[in-house]
């Protein structure tokens, strides 16, 4: 942590670049051998009984193994943001409510692990004077029984999202008699028999039970086993999500594990991993359903292990188009590599297979073994890529590349097309000729560049020749064919936008603005809160150098119209820029990272369960802001949406509609009219005018972001 802290803080301490990096180095060299030393211990640990076991077990994850599971993360060429990786490792309780006359149990089977498709949802319990049977009910419809029948009384214990079972127990404290107890997340046990009870790990959860029969009594509940799982585990596996604390879109790892195939895979205990490894078998596949909630490039890793070069084949599969499909080959991973960390089943190292316009809402992406005999995978992560906005600097972390003849490799891909003035520094290279591209949607747009064979630690300011030129990703590529090119590659693209410095910029800029209005305290009917965001755009590009008393005023004239319209509006923060009148589902994201908006939007991600748990946003208007006899025009932009459904409700349902709106790159700010947003035909937008009242819900299984 030493280390970490001192990277961390390095600007307020003005270490010098060459200390940062021997810290650096010292950090990385550390995450590897106390990585080691932690798993020598762990296979050194013996256990005398089963219920020493599960404590010694118990503490050693909680208390060490899941802290060694993130250091791989504290390496900040790998992970330059913060990163949630999902740790799936399955915890258990001692078998517990053995019989007293010492009937034999069967045995538990030592493959015990997590199920992605399973989330408890109520454990049915039928006693008399023992345990009957035993039903435990699961979100997706399937459940896990056990005992001889439903004889005795029925007992019902639901378990939610918001107050989970933690755990539950079977107690046989006197004369045979046996009693089925639990322990809920948010409440206290509030009674137990003299025998005590195995309660989960502070911060897990109850994944499920796992039920033996007793033939002492006829084949009813004997023996169980609680398995646990940390208490932010869910079936549902989403993307893009930003950290409100921090401000950035973290790097997300989803274990293989979490896989619904149905193949027959070997899953393989990984303590230092934090899940379980996939062992894939030549010729199998499987398949990982994810949720993006925001728009953008993301950088596509995998982390695997294999004593020989694997090959693979990966589809992203967006529906109805496939940002990643393609054959790669994994290198062999190598005890020796200086970042990887050696496992059960070999040394685990980060892959980056490509960077990939991934847009909102349901994928999945299938990853099939064409040729690799130890190929065990652990996780895929998703790095935002691209720029988040306009000036600003977006880092190319340290990038390894190996370049035959010359097909091009992406190095940098951004989230939208706006002009940029860019440049390319720091780049770091070894070895021969590399040629540097600039592309626009697939499209070559900047002049090559050249280099005489040799490395270069400083690649200088592009030239003139590609001021505000558009792109959206820088390539790397051999120069000739036939050669081969490796080594690593970092850099910093400092992008801007272009700035509007001719008076016929002005000139139009300012009429836009004056469209706003009718009068100086009426807005136009098509100056909607959106539209308004965007003519502060055009004005925020007018050069201040140029125009700095003009852009002043203009902009005055656009909070005014801002102003009005919000007096106007009897919905409290409906631009999101304050949430407090807001009520939201638990799965809704606020972000403030899309071309599209000029502020803060939404996110309302498709539902697993649309029945029963919807997205959902929702205000109450209070009834004294409604005026009688009085129309109300409901309205806003919605930049991507499936099945969305828009409610507007006093009396009964006024509005009632469903709406699509096909997702659309944002364009280049201009400074023109323009109008980008979605439109809808004369019969669309009367379905959508009504009496706005008491209640504006929108609550569907949909994608949604709303400004």
């Amino acid at each position: 942590m030493f280390y970490k802290t001192v990277l961390d803080h390095a600007d307020q301490m003005k270490i010098p670049a060459d200390e940062r990096n021997l810290y650096r180095n010292a950090l990385i060299a550390k995450i590897k051998s106390a990585s080691s030393q932690v798993y020598t211990y762990f296979k050194q640990v013996r256990y005398t009984d089963d219920a020493t076991r599960v404590v010694t077990r118990q503490t050693l994850y909680t208390h060490c193994l899941d802290y060694v599971a993130m250091w791989p993360t504290f390496n900040p060429d790998l992970y330059p943001v913060s990163a949630d990786l999902e740790q799936t490792r399955v915890l258990s309780s001692p078998i517990t409510g053995p019989t007293t006359n010492g009937a034999p149990h069967g045995p538990f089977s030592d493959g015990l692990g997590f199920d992605s498709h399973l989330e408890l949802t109520n454990i049915s319990y039928w006693q008399g004077d023992r345990v009957d049977y035993v039903n435990q009910n699961f979100q997706n419809g399937s459940s896990i029984s056990g005992g001889s029948g439903n004889g005795g009384t029925r007992h019902d214990v639901p378990s939610s999202r918001a107050n989970p079972i933690a755990s539950a127990w079977l107690n046989v404290p006197e004369n045979n008699y046996q009693f089925f107890q639990y322990q809920m997340y948010n409440t206290p046990i509030d009674y137990t028999k003299p025998q005590n009870p195995f309660l989960a790990p502070p911060g897990h959860k109850l994944h499920r039970l796992y039920l033996a029969s007793d033939p002492s009594f006829g084949g009813r509940v004997g023996n169980s086993m609680a398995l646990f799982i940390q208490d932010s585990i869910f079936p549902e596996n989403i993307i893009g999500k930003v950290d409100t604390d921090l401000g950035v879109t973290r790097i997300k790892g989803i274990p293989f594990e979490k896989s619904p195939s149905t193949s027959t895979f070997t899953y393989n205990s990984e303590p230092l991993n934090g899940a379980e490894a996939v062992k894939l078998g030549v010729g199998q596949s499987l398949a990982l359903p994810i949720t993006n909630v925001a728009t953008g490039s993301y950088e596509v890793r995998i982390r695997y292990a294999s004593t020989t070069a694997a090959t693979i084949f990966i589809n992203l599969d967006v529906g109805g188009g496939h940002p990643i499909y393609k054959t790669v080959v994994l290198p062999a991973t190598s005890i020796n590599d200086s970042t990887g960390i050696e496992g059960a089943n070999g040394t685990y190292a980060l892959f980056k297979i490509q960077a990939a316009d991934i847009p909102a809402g349901n994928f999945n992406v299938y990853v099939t073994n064409v040729n690799g005999a130890n190929l065990f995978l652990d996780r895929i992560e998703f790095v935002r890529a691209g720029p988040s906005g306009s000036g600003n600097a977006d880092d190319i972390p340290d990038t390894p590349f190996d370049l035959t003849n010359t097909i091009p490799q992406t190095i940098w891909k951004g989230n939208n097309t706006n002009n940029h003035l860019t440049s390319l520094n720091g780049v770091v290279t070894t070895d021969t000729v590399v040629n540097i591209a600039l592309r626009l949607q697939g499209s070559f747009v900047g002049n090559s560049k050249y280099y005489s064979k040799g490395s270069f630690d400083f690649v200088r300011d592009y030239g003139s020749d590609i001021q505000y030129l558009q792109f959206d990703e820088i390539t790397l590529a051999a120069a000739a064919w036939g050669a081969e090119v490796k080594g690593t590659i970092r850099g910093q693209v400092n992008i801007s936008a272009k700035s509007f410095n001719t008076e016929e910029d002005l000139a139009t800029i300012t009429q836009v603005v004056n469209t706003l209005f009718i009068t100086d305290t009426q807005l136009a009917p098509t100056a909607t809160d959106y539209w308004i965001d965007q003519v502060y755009l055009k004005v925020k590009a007018l050069s201040d150098d140029m125009f700095g008393e003009e852009k002043d005023k203009l902009r005055q004239r656009v909070a005014r119209a801002k102003q009005i319209n919000m007096m106007k509006n009897k919905l409290v923060g409906s631009s999101f820029q304050s949430v407090t009148h807001w009520q939201f589902s638990s799965d809704v994201a606020l972000l403030a990272d899309n071309p599209l908006f000029a502020g803060k939007y939404v996110v309302l991600p498709p539902s697993t369960y649309p029945d029963t748990r919807p997205s959902y946003a929702y205000q109450k208007v209070d009834e004294s802001k409604l005026k009688p006899y009085t129309r109300y025009i409901v309205r806003g932009f919605i930049g991507q949406a499936q099945d969305l459904a828009l409610m507007v409700s006093r009396y009964g349902k006024e509005i009632d509609t469903t709406l699509t709106v096909p997702y659309q790159e944002a364009l280049p700010v201009s400074p023109g009219s323009e109008i980008y947003e979605q439109e809808y035909t004369q019969e669309e937008m009367k379905r959508l005018e009504g009496i706005a009242d008491a209640l504006n819900k929108i609550t569907n299984q949909c994608w949604w972001l709303l400004k």
